[in-house]
């Protein structure tokens, strides 16, 4: 599903990876998506090996929160209180683990190199692009 968004008319997909049983993911990459790019949620014996990760380089703005309905797709995530950048506005995360168990990441790139269609904030001594990219919501044994 996607979305188109104004001025820049960029077409915005919405969600990325759901891993929602036992599996195995080695070599993969989710970039731009606007909610969340990995998401692993209810599931447990997962390893992740070598993953990698963009944010979308429109948010924060718009921000996540506000880029679909709330409670639009089982198990997104509620960004009310998790906005995670200087301004307050949402990110998408890079990889968000819910109420998940025995759940293994060997080497996981998650990027964020722009805010608001500009890479600036990528540069030395400057504020950073994005607060949190990594959620771990519930759930036990996990080994990132």
């Amino acid at each position: 599903m996607s979305k188109i968004m104004e001025p820049e008319g960029t077409l915005v997909p919405w969600l990325g990876l759901l891993m929602a049983h036992p599996g195995l993911t080695v070599g993969t990459s989710v970039e731009h998506h606007s909610l969340y790019r990995y998401q692993l949620a209810n599931t447990r014996a997962v390893f992740m090996g070598q993953i990698q990760s963009e944010t979308a380089y429109h948010q924060p703005n718009p921000d996540a929160s506000l880029s679909f309905a709330p409670n639009a797709e089982p198990l997104g995530p509620q960004f009310s209180s998790s906005c995670n950048n200087a301004t307050g506005q949402c990110s998408g995360w890079g990889l968000r683990i819910l109420d998940s168990q025995d759940i293994g990441v060997y080497g996981a790139g998650l990027y964020s190199f722009f805010s608001n269609h500009n890479n600036l904030c990528s540069f030395p001594n400057q504020e950073d692009c994005q607060k949190g990219i990594l959620s771990i919501e519930g759930g036990q044994t996990r080994h990132l």
